[in-house]
This record gives C-alpha cells, sequence and structure tokens, in this order.
C-alpha cells in the first residue's frame, strides 16, 4: 500500500490519511470541501427553506388602505359672539404715509391733462367743505351743506370718468366719451358756481327816515370762487383729454 509522505513532520502514513497521525497536519484538503451542485450523480445539494411569508397583524390592512390622518383644524376665532376661523391675510399697510405715498406714485404715472383733471376735481372736492354764502341770519354756509349738492353730484360723475378712463377696462365704453362727461360735468359745476355766486349778493333795501338804505344781508365766500376757478381749469383738462382720446380714436 503505497504510503503519503506528511509535508510537515515527514512521518509516513497510508494512502487515503486526511490528518497525520504524529502532528495533525491536513494531508488531504479535499476532504473538507462541499460538492458542487451537480457533481455526483444522484446527489442533490440541499437548499435551505424559504422563510414564510411574513403576515400583518390585521390581514384586512392589506387590502384597505389607510386613510390620512386629517390635519389639526385651526383655532376658531371669537369676534363679536361670532366663532370665526383665521384666514391667511395679507399684511397691508393703512398708515398715512404709505397710502399718500402710493397716490402720489399713480397720479405721477398718468398723463398731463389727467393730472390737471386730477387736481382740478380735488379742488372742487375741498371748495364744499368751505363756506359759500355768508348771510346775517345763519352766519357762514358750508358749500355742503348750503346748497352745492349738484356740484357733489356733477363731482361724482367726473370722478367715475376720470377713474374708469385712466383704467385698463373701459367697461365697453369709449375713452373720448368719458372724456366728454368729465366736459359735461365742468360746465354744469362752472354754471352752478356763477348762478350761485350772483345769488348770493343780496343788497336789501330799508327805508328809513333820512331815505333808502340798502343792507348787506348775504354775500358769496371763497368756497364758490375757488369751485369756480377749479371747473375751468377741469374744463381745461377735460377737453385736453377729449382732443388726444378723439385723435386716438381716429387713428
Amino acid at each position: 500500500m503505497p504510503a503519503v509522505i506528511c509535508p510537515s513532520c515527514n512521518a509516513s502514513a497510508a494512502d487515503g490519511t486526511v490528518i497525520c497521525p504524529k502532528c495533525d497536519a491536513v494531508l488531504d484538503a479535499s476532504a473538507f470541501e462541499e460538492p458542487a451542485s451537480g457533481g455526483e450523480p444522484g446527489v442533490e445539494a440541499e437548499v435551505a427553506p424559504a422563510p414564510p411569508p411574513r403576515r400583518s397583524a390585521d390581514p384586512r390592512a392589506a387590502a384597505k388602505p389607510v386613510a390620512a390622518a386629517p390635519a389639526p383644524a385651526a383655532a376658531p376665532d371669537v369676534i363679536g359672539g361670532i366663532r370665526r376661523r383665521r384666514k391667511n391675510k395679507v399684511e397691508v399697510d393703512y398708515s398715512p404715509d404709505r397710502v399718500l405715498g402710493d397716490a402720489w406714485e399713480a397720479i405721477q404715472s398718468l398723463m398731463p391733462f389727467d393730472r390737471l383733471s386730477v387736481f382740478a376735481a380735488t379742488g372742487i372736492g375741498l371748495s364744499l367743505i368751505l363756506p359759500w354764502r355768508f348771510t346775517q341770519m345763519t352766519g357762514e354756509e358750508i358749500g355742503m351743506f348750503g346748497g352745492g349738492w349738484p356740484v357733489l353730484l356733477s363731482l361724482a360723475v367726473a370722478g367715475a370718468a376720470i377713474w374708469i378712463r385712466t383704467s385698463n377696462d373701459l367697461r365697453g365704453l369709449r375713452a373720448d366719451q368719458l372724456a366728454a362727461a368729465q366736459i359735461a360735468s365742468a360746465v354744469v359745476t362752472l354754471a352752478f358756481s356763477v348762478w350761485y355766486f350772483f345769488g348770493a349778493i343780496d343788497n336789501h333795501p330799508y327805508k328809513t327816515l333820512l331815505g333808502t338804505t340798502h343792507l348787506k344781508t348775504s354775500s358769496p365766500e371763497m368756497g364758490v370762487v375757488v369751485c369756480a376757478m377749479a371747473a375751468i381749469t377741469l374744463g381745461v383738462g377735460s377737453i385736453w383729454a377729449w382732443m388726444v382720446e378723439r385723435g386716438s380714436a381716429i387713428r
């Protein structure tokens, strides 16, 4: 029987010996290797069984989608005894400086004739809070409360016409028609101011022992004069605007 020489201690061992009996060295390492699948016929490699599928605690959970949790409701706010939900609002600066600054920028962006009309309409509005007539019985009469309400209506028409004409939406109207409405408002305001001015001049005659004496019972005040001058300025700006808008419409 052929012998196998141990490479470690040079001892001889019988053929087929796996471990040296003298020094325990490995003589045949192939004895410790696992056979590959498909090596020897009739020998099947052992395959570890697959782990069982994981099951959820509730079998209906996989088939039924889980609804998202509703967002917490906003804390209600009590205003005047009514419960209201707070909404996201944009903070707007309503300070007088900011409002006046924005108004001035808007006026500066207008055409020259529109700026003239805006300033004239502002003058008419200011004249309504000034005294229009002074009487011996009632004293000073403010224009808005002393008969100047036709001017207030005419000013509303002129202001609306200027606002619509300078905006992006003309509401189906033509720009020259709106300028014509401004002219009509200026004419009505001027005519009423002139009529009121001369109507406020009242020198009432009184007969005395020395003869007839004329006493001034009422006289026009500064408000009606300011209104008349502002009406003339509004007419100039409106006619200028009408000429420009009319020329643009013809072209």
